[in-house]
């Protein structure tokens, strides 16, 4: 077992000396940042310290044998600053290995760290982190590590359907190792397992996939694969489904592929909007310019007639949500008008241009839409489908820019300024439907802008930096990489693989000062840098959106 909330750090010189004045008490100040891990079916989970909590930190080969012990100075952030005094060499570079958590079976050996991969699994990944690097323990600007999970995570998406997923085995076609003793070389990143080709997920209970669909995790050897792998899917009922990756790939720890897709992004497809355009493009298949990777535009002003408005005002698009599983997108602009678009007919299935300042819109259970509108507006409306420009329901909310409906908890949640608000429904299946806001409450940053769905439990609340949101324990926590970002305009972040897509005019770029011509993605929402950016300088851009990860 494993007892979460602990941390193991260790650290392996890299220089002797027969100098033994260079051997004793050593202090070393470390900030130890936690990262997500893989929580069962595909959600992720992401600590943070907390009152309580330790880290242990030792020198393999001069001190493993008298481990000090230290707790975070201030918590409730996933980035803690730990001040420990080891037996250690000082002024010499230390090879500094960071486990969470104390107690996971982790062991450093010869200079390796080696742990274990079990080759029958639950489907519920270990929550054990790492992160190494080599530094001078006791040197004046201290030592940072992000721990990420030790292994390798492969995601198995497995589609509704009228049966029960009993067991899903994984097996490295090229005759490698994927689990059992794993030993990595903290110098080079070089790993090896000394184990079984395979890794068997049993369900005891069995893998429900009648009511919804479901994903698989398995936790594997972070190796390379000469020549991929298969992936069989085993039911109740006795058959099997199989998925063949013939490519040979690079796994490398903390990393989280899909079984689907290999991580290749081919299937990726993400919106942008802003001035009177909207886009939707393959990012990963840009060679020069974005308009190589373009697949679906729409340009507004074909909403004039519709709308019963100039071709003018069709501009100043600032939302252009996908929403019913990709095929529809709900598009708002600050020109009071709303539509909700057939992706792929682009026929119009509601519209309204009595939405103030429109800068969101969310589908509703009972073919019912809700509209924030921000300033001027400063209200949440809520309309019938079939009955364009009627408000049936409104309710006033200052500088609304949000809105979300979380079917996990039934309820509508919204933003406006520094506060979030939670609705639920109210006669609904009358003529007469409305809101009933059940609580108020801040939220971690001033200035929100921008609201998303992440998972059934999570949101991500962005403004000035950017928050995800748990609504079951209402825990938060920062997306570092934004920290220093104050007008985050759209937030869009893949609990699964980590990813995200975020569009931010802190400088702003464009002929706005809310614009911004450039798509940022990055795979390291806890990190400093991005991944990859997307540059559209002929467009105004507010907000971008992914139609698929």
């Amino acid at each position: 077992m494993f007892m979460a909330g602990m941390l193991t750090l260790s650290a392996a010189f890299t220089a002797c000396s027969d100098d033994e004045e260079v051997y004793g008490p050593v202090s070393s100040r470390v900030t130890l940042t936690l990262g997500g891990f893989p929580g069962p079916n595909g959600g992720m989970v992401t600590p943070v310290w907390k009152a309580g909590d330790r880290a242990r930190m030792f020198a393999i080969g001069a001190g493993e044998n008298t481990p000090a012990m230290a707790e975070p100075i201030l918590t409730g952030s996933v980035s803690g600053d730990f001040l420990f005094t080891v037996n250690g060499y000082r002024d010499i570079p230390n090879t500094m290995v960071a486990v969470y958590p104390a107690d996971a079976q982790v062991e450093c050996s010869d200079g390796r760290i080696v742990y274990d991969i079990p080759t029958v699994q639950d489907g519920t990944p270990e929550g054990i982190l790492a992160a190494w690097t080599t530094a001078v323990p006791n040197s004046f600007e201290g030592i940072d590590l992000k721990l990420k999970p030790i292994y390798t995570t492969l995601s198995i998406p497995v589609e509704r359907g009228n049966y029960i997923v009993s067991k899903v085995d994984v097996r490295a076609d090229g005759g490698e190792n994927i689990s059992g003793k794993v030993s990595v070389d903290p110098t080079d990143g070089t790993v090896t397992a000394d184990g079984s080709q395979t890794v068997s997920v049993n369900y005891v209970n069995g893998l429900d996939c009648t009511a919804k669909a479901q994903t698989a995790v398995a936790m594997i050897a972070p190796v390379s694969l000469s020549a991929g792998y298969t992936v069989t899917v085993t039911m109740t009922d006795g058959q099997t489904i199989s998925i063949d990756n013939e490519s040979p790939v690079e796994l490398r720890p903390g990393e989280i592929i899909s079984a689907s897709s290999m991580s290749t992004h081919e299937d990726t497809r993400i919106a942008f909007c802003g001035s009177d355009m909207i886009y939707i493009i393959k990012p990963f298949g840009i060679k020069d310019s974005y308009r190589d990777a373009i697949e679906w535009q729409f340009d507004a002003k074909a909403l004039a007639q519709v709308l019963g408005i100039k071709e003018n005002r069709c501009n100043h698009i600032d939302d252009c949500k996908p929403v019913d599983a990709g095929r529809k997108m709900l598009v708002t602009s600050s020109y009071n008008w709303s539509v909700l678009l057939d992706i792929q007919s682009k026929e119009v299935l509601f519209h309204t241009n009595v939405s103030t300042n429109a800068h969101s819109a969310e589908l509703l259970p009972g073919n019912r839409i809700a509209v924030a509108c921000s300033s001027g507006g400063d209200a949440v409306q809520i309309y019938d489908m079939d009955k364009p420009d009627r408000v049936l329901w409104s309710q006033p909310l200052v500088s609304a820019h949000g809105v979300v409906w979380m079917e996990s908890k039934q309820r509508l949640y919204a933003i406006g300024g520094e506060t979030m608000y939670v609705y639920k429904l109210v006669d609904w299946n009358t003529d007469a439907p409305r809101l009933e806001c059940e609580r108020t409450f801040k939220a971690r940053q001033g200035g929100l802008h921008d609201l998303t769905f992440v998972d059934d439990n999570t949101l991500c609340v962005s403004g000035r930096k950017s928050y995800l949101y748990n609504v079951n324990d209402e825990s938060w926590v920062e997306l570092t990489r934004l920290s220093a970002s104050t007008a985050l305009k759209s937030v869009n972040y893949n609990s699964e693989t980590r990813e995200m897509w975020f569009t931010d005019a802190t400088v702003p770029e464009g002929t706005q000062t809310w614009s911004t011509h450039t798509l940022h993605y990055t795979d390291d929402p806890m990190g400093g840098t991005d991944f990859m950016t997307v540059r559209c300088s002929d467009i105004d851009i507010y907000k971008v959106r992914v139609v698929s990860w």
